[in-house]
């Protein structure tokens, strides 16, 4: 198992962020959490319970930069200030999806899209049920992945990936990626400008190789754009509900 940083800092005590604590706490990774707000007793709890140390209602900059690594609340964006005092320090600054997918052989499945991310991710979830595999719904939908390994590992994940959380990704690799539609959205994050944006959905492939899979709507003039301009090692699949392709799905 990759053990790629020998302690971290976890910023923020939401869903992603106490995901992460408890996954450091079963792995015996040192951790520390810092959160802008206060916290409530029962995180406060489960963070006392998993020996985890925390501060809430500010940030100490300084205990914060001494970590090996910082996972980052998916919620916070890389223009905000305590971010930028960070990385202005050399902090390694990564998400909680990337983070925690060093401590899992699973296979993975990410799925993102501006719309029908939930509706997708559902429907595949079910299909692997049934289908009787060893399978959970993790990501921007359920458990954080983080809480899933270490609570109830599984062989195969079904991950929701919103642009916020690809934002954040340094080694992420799912061995499917499916991109299903871009359309202008959340673009309040990205400074108004579409194409960062929509770059931010193409980081899904970026860590892919030649035996990963790419699924992408083939039907969508952004993707097909934007593909057209990228240089990547993934296997394309596109699908169409418009056209036959050779390779994909119609």
């Amino acid at each position: 198992m990759n053990h790629p940083y020998s302690n971290i800092a976890i910023l923020g005590a939401g869903i992603s962020g106490m995901g992460a604590a408890q996954l450091a706490h079963v792995l015996g990774i040192p951790a520390f959490l810092s959160d802008a707000k206060a916290l409530s007793e029962k995180d406060k709890e489960r963070l006392n319970h998993w020996g985890i140390d925390y501060e809430e209602n500010g940030h100490d900059v300084d205990r914060l930069k001494a970590a090996a690594a910082i996972i980052k609340s998916p919620g916070i964006p890389h223009t905000a200030a305590i971010i930028k005092a960070l990385k202005a320090g050399g902090a390694v600054v990564l998400g909680e999806v990337d983070w925690a997918a060093n401590y899992t052989a699973a296979k993975l499945i990410g799925i993102t899209g501006s719309n029908g991310k939930t509706t997708t991710t559902s429907l595949l979830f079910h299909i692997c049920q049934v289908a009787e595999q060893d399978a959970a719904m993790v990501g921007n939908i359920g458990f954080s992945f983080a809480r899933q390994i270490a609570q109830d590992p599984k062989a195969l994940y079904v991950i929701e990936v919103s642009s916020f959380q690809l934002d954040d990704i340094h080694f992420f690799k799912p061995d499917i990626a499916i991109l299903l539609n871009i359309t202008e959205d959340h673009l309040d994050r990205y400074n108004y400008e579409f194409e960062k944006y929509v770059k931010s959905k193409f980081r899904i492939i970026e860590n892919q190789t030649e035996t990963d899979c790419f699924i992408y709507c083939i039907d969508d003039e952004v993707i097909v754009k934007h593909l057209a301009l990228l240089t990547y090692n993934t296997n394309p699949l596109p699908f169409s509900m418009k056209q036959e392709v050779k390779k994909g799905g119609y």
